[in-house]
């Protein structure tokens, strides 16, 4: 008898530590995950008010002021809509660091009243940006827009698993092809969240997964190749038109993000792979371009990486608060070019 009370008294004891780790990690490490809302205008985003806390790699709070839109530090003013993916979501800096904010602030010092509307999106591709251009345009009306790029982002507008992807059919053509399982609706309405996994519930064990699988693929190319087709690099020069049709006469600036610099099995690679997909990018020519790639190299030169955070691999993953600081000024610098 006394030891079932004994095992029961430690069972208990054991279930108040779990848990109080458990309140830590979401309060210090990683907030559960987002809950979505269909929007009239925008399809699929995180519901406005949304407060993530990021800690796995990098250290960040992100705020979503309205659906899908992160906070940026004013309001008012011309409007600039800001697509990209999770380099522009920028979850692992602080809401100060993103390059949308170090934009917004820097052109504010210059008499220049711009409101950057940031609608980054994890995951997203070319094929996202060509789907949210009619309800973008419609809630914002913007005066600029501005879209951040990578080559996996031109690569996976292709792969036929996503949502939002364009076809390459036998006759050379392309098509865009929504799925229609994420669709706009009349009104905001919260998507219901299904967990299959403890891990989803549990911001402790995800936390401890993730980290678990970072090292074991440390010098792993994460992004998959399945369902996109190989001649996919001739049509992007189309699929880059189709974009440019898409938001009409608005001006656009297109940030082209390279993979370089970056830490390879502790060699440092200034060799950017996505130039020839840049190249075909660049040759819209009523798009204005930024290719930071210089600026980069120049900093990491220093022994400054604009890559990599204190807790993931170094010069790898994300870019850090060194290259969006970079990215930002060159962003306000366009920004001025263009509306003055």
């Amino acid at each position: 008898m006394d030891q079932l009370k004994y095992f029961l008294k430690m069972l208990g004891w054991l279930t108040v530590f779990l848990l109080i780790v458990e309140l830590g990690a979401r309060l210090l490490i990683k907030s559960p995950t987002p809950y979505n809302v269909n929007d009239p205008t925008l399809g699929l985003v995180i519901e406005k008010g949304t407060l993530v806390l990021w800690g796995e790699e990098g250290y960040g709070i992100t705020y979503y002021q309205d659906y899908g839109e992160v906070a940026t530090p004013y309001s008012g003013g011309e409007n600039i809509l800001v697509l990209g993916d999770s380099n522009t979501a920028a979850w692992q800096v602080l809401q100060s660091q993103k390059f949308t904010s170090v934009a917004e602030e820097t052109i504010r010092t210059k008499g220049i009243y711009v409101d950057l509307h940031n609608l980054g999106l994890p995951s997203a591709t070319i094929a996202d940006y060509f789907y949210l251009a009619n309800g973008a345009i419609e809630k914002y009306n913007p005066s600029l827009v501005v879209i951040e790029l990578t080559y996996f982002q031109a690569r996976g507008a292709f792969n036929s698993n996503r949502n939002n992807h364009f076809k390459i059919n036998q006759d050379g053509s392309i098509d865009f092809i929504h799925l229609g399982n994420i669709k706009k609706t009349d009104q905001p309405e919260r998507v219901q969240v299904k967990y299959n996994k403890f891990c989803n519930f549990s911001t402790l064990s995800s936390t401890i997964r993730v980290i678990c699988e970072r090292t074991s693929n440390l010098f792993v190319d994460i992004e998959s190749s399945e369902g996109i087709p190989n001649n996919w690099k001739d049509k992007l020069p189309d699929v880059a038109m189709e974009l440019r049709g898409a938001y009409q006469n608005i001006p656009m600036i297109i940030i082209l993000l390279p993979n370089a610099p970056v830490i390879t099995k502790d060699t440092l690679k200034l060799d950017d792979a996505g130039d020839i997909v840049y190249n075909d990018l660049s040759n819209i020519s009523d798009w204005h371009i930024i290719y930071p790639l210089p600026e980069f190299i120049a900093t990491a030169e220093q022994g400054i990486m604009p890559r990599g955070f204190y807790n993931s691999a170094p010069g790898t993953g994300h870019i850090n608060s060194v290259g969006h600081e970079i990215i930002g000024k060159m962003l306000a610098s366009s920004i001025e070019d263009i509306l003055r």
